[in-house]
């Protein structure tokens, strides 16, 4: 059987959400479960969808102008009480909450159905929805289908935003009306949404309510809102997923009956802090794998570096297949990526020989006088302008963006490196980042070596600049001062010359060159930085979900045991023990003949997650969105057996059965301790008729053996349960209904008629959860008599006739007369012949004239005299035998009357 959970208000979707987490991660969840949430406030996500497609929640609101139109079309909801509001909220958002309702049935597939409604009775969202609601799952489910009420009684901590009397009297009042339901009788005239009920008279709104309050019905330590929530879900589990077939059938009931209330304690595994800690384990030894790859002895994967990753070094053949040599760095060496080819060796010194050369020949042409200064101007046109066509200054300023091109190709050529050697485990995430940061090292000291070289250069090319400028007076020049026409400024002579200038040239190339240099080693610099922070920020990453990993596993262990508490079983207590949990993780994750496997296993699969692109910086990224612990997780968790969980279980199990066919007293004890947590949350009047049910299921290894045992536990596999259920023969058997009656009779003496607005249709008068005896009733008939005529409510039809009967006339506003009932010759018979209708409206009536009017002390003596005198009339009437048993009715019933006359509200 499928099952369809429908929470109204907040307690609705909070029962819902204990049961998600006590379902999720356990075995034998063969029953399906949607769930329709309803609230009211405004959407909170666009879709109104919740977290899976199994769970539609809606939050319900309307616009002034859709309550305008609605006021208008439908005046049973034109009111302005909290739950006439949250009616009128359902009609506005019927389609919506009817189109909800198909999808989730749809979801459950063709299955049987049982329907659970979760609310708090108090809650004035629980209390509008709840009986159109009802009615709306009548005429949409299949005949036959079980709705079961899961309501909580409100109690001062979950009375939320409602005034905690208001709170106690909406839930009487809602009880009113589902005693009423439960056989069929009671129905509004028409829902929310505008449906007629005629096809609902007769029909049972509900096959259970399963009531639950703070005291059990021992009357011991009163449960907390956690308590009843954690109780609440854990009932609605064992209903949903029964572990015996008895609790199947606890599904439904008849007439008075339909309202019970189940107690119960278990002991079981958590299969879910299993699995939790079983796959956090073992993604923590992953984890740690992926960052450290440090394996000890006897330890397995540890989370600190190796000292290998210390001790790393920078050797040339690295750097140069990185293109991080000294030819790189001088941009001699070509890069094949980005189509930079090699510089022939000694290129710039053959140029300048050429260029030398050529100098030399045009001088020839030259007259002798002028060949000196015709050599400097040559030399110094090849220097900026005939150098590789375009100049020294020019051939050696390349943009910014050559230089970062080249540089994000050595990067790229790094960075891919690494990730080949992190993926095939020949260094660790943590020894790539140690590596980078010795290249980083090694380039800081290549920029200081570049920086030298240049200005050792420019120093060179300044002092040959020197020389060849002391050179030049002697080359134009014969001796004596004389120039030679004949053999002075021939071109052999002006070769110290030529090569002083070619040397001063060289040396300004280099210099360039080696600024060319120190300009791209920046650009790595920049680049190896960015690479550096990359892999840094992955680490950091690991290390982060390392340190919720360990966290969330640390918190999936049970509580330690005291030694004092370690012999008894307690209810919800988790059966596994840390040591149970540590020796099945040796044997199922951390032991070495398992862990290694396991990280051979899951090392390729979590980067074939990361694609086949190596890229530290998409890395990180993955590693800080909220999806990627779930995707490292579910890779973890499918390493492990299928039945790890069952294992654990049946090795806890195994144990509690071994301890106890050791020792059966303790078996007797932890039984006798499950069976008094079983407490029922509601209490029972003293006498009270109930029908009891109780049982017990166990695993099979719990179960007695040798000669003569028995066992009258049902078989269970995962849980040792003990539950047990009340179900009176009338609601009010129950001692907490009985507080809320009186609790409401309160409330209404405290607001009169307004009280009314409490109920569905505030015109229809219930019968009351306890129903009062004859003489309650006559009494609290006489009490009302007496204040009417006391207050002038009522009174003789002909004033003028001395023997005219009494009569009540209600008036409106501006004193017309309503509606006239008669109601005898005097206040004996009055009191002997009027109905519980006509006696609850003039109640209200009497009330409503008090709130208008505050008596003051004047005004009470005046109208307790006023009773006293009416009773003193009445007394020649009664007869002599009992005349006295009748004075004393009527004179309690004045005491009530002058209660009532002093607010006060002791019920």
């Amino acid at each position: 059987m499928n099952h369809l959970v429908v929470g109204l208000g907040g307690t609705g979707e909070r029962l819902w959400r204990e049961l998600v987490a006590r379902r999720t991660g356990g075995a034998g969840e063969a029953a399906r479960v949607v769930a329709l949430l309803l609230d009211q406030g405004e959407p909170d996500r666009p879709s109104g969808r919740d977290e899976t497609p199994q769970v539609q929640r809606l939050m319900l609101a309307a616009t002034p102008a859709e309550r305008q139109a609605l006021r208008l079309g439908r005046p049973d909801l034109d009111r302005d009480e909290p739950r006439a509001q949250v009616r009128l909220l359902l009609a506005a958002r019927h389609s919506e909450v009817l189109a909800a309702l198909q999808r989730v049935r749809a979801l459950s597939g063709g299955e049987p159905l049982c329907c659970h409604v979760l609310l708090q009775l108090g809650s004035a969202t629980g209390a509008g929805l709840l009986i159109d609601l009802l009615g709306l799952l009548r005429l949409q489910l299949p005949a036959g289908t079980p709705i079961c009420l899961h309501a909580q009684l409100p109690e001062p901590d979950t009375a939320g935003t409602t005034p905690w009397p208001a709170a106690q009297a909406q839930a009487a009042v809602l009880l009113q009306e589902l005693q009423a339901l439960a056989d069929g009788a009671g129905w509004p005239g028409s829902l929310a949404g505008g449906d007629g009920t005629a096809a609902l008279q007769g029909v049972p709104a509900f096959d259970r309510c399963w009531l639950s309050a703070a005291m059990d019905e021992d009357g011991l330590q009163p449960r907390d809102a956690l308590q009843r929530l954690q109780h609440g879900a854990g009932w609605l589990q064992l209903l949903i997923d029964p572990p015996t077939p008895a609790l199947a059938g606890l599904l439904a009931g008849s007439g008075p009956q339909r309202f019970a209330a189940a107690g119960h304690a278990r002991v079981r595994c958590d299969a879910r802090a299993i699995r939790t800690h079983l796959g956090h384990e073992l993604l923590l030894r992953l984890l740690n794998q992926l960052r450290y790859q440090h394996w000890r002895p006897a330890l397995g994967v540890v989370g600190h570096p190796s000292p290998l990753d210390r001790d790393v070094q920078v050797d040339e053949a690295r750097l140069g297949a990185w293109g991080l040599s000294v030819e790189h760095l001088w941009l001699r060496a070509g890069m094949a990526e980005i189509d930079v080819p090699d510089q022939p060796e000694g290129q710039v010194e053959q140029q300048w020989q050429q260029l030398t050369a050529h100098a030399l020949g045009l001088i020839e042409v030259v007259p002798p006088a002028q060949r000196a200064e015709t050599l400097r101007r040559l030399m110094d046109e090849a220097r900026d302008e005939r150098f590789r066509g375009v100049g020294v200054q020019a051939a050696f300023d390349l943009p910014e963006h050559e230089l970062q091109r080249r540089a994000v190709a050595v990067r790229q050529r790094i960075e891919r490196t690494l990730w080949d050697d992190w993926r095939d485990r020949r260094r660790s995430l943590h020894g790539c980042g140690q590596l980078m940061a010795r290249v980083l090292g090694w380039l800081d000291q290549q920029a200081q070596v570049l920086e030298e070289h240049r200005r050792g250069r420019e120093m060179q090319a300044l002092q040959l600049g020197q020389q060849a400028d002391a050179l030049m007076p002697a080359s134009g020049r014969v001796r004596g001062g004389v120039w030679s026409l004949l053999g002075a400024g021939r071109a052999q002579d002006l070769k110290p010359l030529a090569f002083l200038l070619r040397d001063a040239a060289l040396a300004r190339t280099w210099a360039l060159q080696a600024a060319l240099a120190l300009r791209f080693c920046v650009q790595l610099q920049v680049q190896l930085t960015t690479l550096q922070g990359m892999i840094d920020s992955s680490e950091l990453a690991l290390g982060a979900l390392a340190q919720g990993v360990d966290r969330t596993a640390a918190a999936a262990l049970p509580e330690p045991r005291e030694a004092t508490a370690a012999d008894v079983l307690q209810a919800d207590a988790r059966l596994e023990s840390r040591e149970l949990l540590a020796e099945q993780r040796t044997r199922l994750v951390t032991g070495e003949a398992v862990l290694r496997p396991h990280l051979d296993t899951l090392w390729p699969m979590a980067f074939a997650r990361w694609g086949d692109r190596p890229s530290f910086r998409a890395l990180a990224q993955w590693l800080d969105e909220d999806a990627s612990l779930p995707a490292l997780l579910a890779l973890c968790e499918a390493r492990l057996p299928a039945d790890a969980v069952q294992q654990v279980e049946q090795a806890a199990w195994a144990r509690l059965g071994a301890a106890w066919q050791a020792d059966p007293a303790r078996r007797a004890l932890d039984l006798d301790t499950l069976r008094r947590q079983a407490a029922v949350p509601m209490a029972l009047q003293p006498g009270a008729i109930a029908t009891v049910s109780e049982g017990r299921a166990g695993p099979q290894a719990l179960a007695p053996e040798g000669p003569g045992a028995a066992d009258d536990a049902e078989p269970a596999a995962d849980v040792l349960l003990t539950w047990r259920v009340l179900t009176p023969a009338t609601l009010a058997a129950w001692r907490r209904v009985q507080s809320l009656q009186q609790l409401l009779q309160a409330h209404r003496r405290g607001q009169g008629s307004a009280a009314r607005a409490l109920q569905l249709e505030p015109g229809r008068v219930w019968p009351d959860l306890v129903p009062p005896t004859e003489a309650q009733r006559q009494a609290h008939t006489r009490a009302v008599l007496l204040l009417a005529d006391a207050l002038g409510c009522i009174g003789p039809a002909d004033p003028a006739s001395a023997g005219s009967a009494l009569v009540w006339v209600r008036r409106d506003g501006d004193g017309f007369e309503i509606e006239r009932h008669p109601l005898g010759h005097d206040l004996g018979e009055a009191a002997a012949g009027q109905g519980s209708p006509v006696v609850d409206a003039l109640h209200d009536t009497v009330l409503d004239t008090l709130l208008a009017h505050e008596p003051d002390a004047d005004t009470l003596v005046r109208l307790r005299d006023t009773m006293l005198h009416r009773i003193d009339r009445l007394r020649p009437g009664w007869p002599a035998e009992g005349r006295d048993l009748e004075s004393r009715a009527w004179n309690d019933a004045a005491r009530t009357a002058m209660k009532i006359l002093r607010q006060d509200m002791t019920p």
